[in-house]
């Protein structure tokens, strides 16, 4: 009998398996890879939160003082601004700190190669407690609830107060005329001096230009 050799093509010939080395070689560009993203991740994230916090201390400052503002003039319409800009200024603070409590719990990693990159013992010291807090907090799973409600509910409030506000608030104009030396409304609280009255003026054009 006549056997004929066949040749097996080489699709249905079993693969070799990489050998450790290789392994070993993409596990550690792997974890490289993901090591820096996390680090970038966190330090994004950190800075994204000062900047936030930065505008939202401004915005909880004019708030409050819009508010309080609103209470001198003492009607019912004004009491109704004075308590949106209070809630606004209240899930503002909300806001900033469930964002960055989450931004704080992404940073882990970026502590940690803040606290190789350290000078000395006392900044290393101080880059390790955070990267600790960090890992606490983001192993804590009700402090995580808690800092994602509270952000998407103060996000929330914040939009319905700001709708309210465009809806029922004077503009800075009509403002300045309420309070203006020729207005006859006797509710409202006028100028004190015309050097404030004249600069109120011209901010409100401004405004309005």
């Amino acid at each position: 009998m006549n056997h004929r050799s066949c040749k097996v093509p080489s699709a249905y010939l079993p693969k070799t398996a990489p050998n450790s080395l290789d392994r070993a070689k993409h596990r550690r560009l792997d974890s490289a890879t993901a090591r820096g993203a996390q680090i970038s991740l966190g330090r994004y994230r950190l800075w994204g939160a000062g900047m936030a916090a930065a505008g939202g201390l401004v915005s909880i400052g004019w708030d409050v003082q819009d508010s309080i503002g609103e209470l001198d003039r003492n009607t019912t319409r004004n009491n109704l601004l004075a308590t949106a800009y209070g809630a606004r200024a209240i899930a503002t603070i909300s806001l900033l700190i469930g964002h960055g409590g989450i931004a704080f719990s992404q940073a882990g990693a970026y502590f940690g190669w803040l606290a190789m990159q350290a000078r000395n013992t006392g900044q290393e010291a101080r880059f390790l407690t955070l990267a600790r807090l960090s890992t606490r907090l983001t192993t804590n799973q009700t402090a995580m609830l808690l800092l994602g409600r509270m952000s998407w509910i103060g996000g929330a409030i914040v939009l319905g107060a700001t709708v309210i506000l465009m809806i029922i608030d004077e503009s800075a104009l009509e403002k300045w005329c309420s309070q203006c030396c020729f207005s006859r409304n006797t509710e409202t609280k006028k100028y004190k001096n015309d050097s404030d009255e004249l600069g109120a003026l011209f901010d409100a054009i401004n405004e309005v230009v």
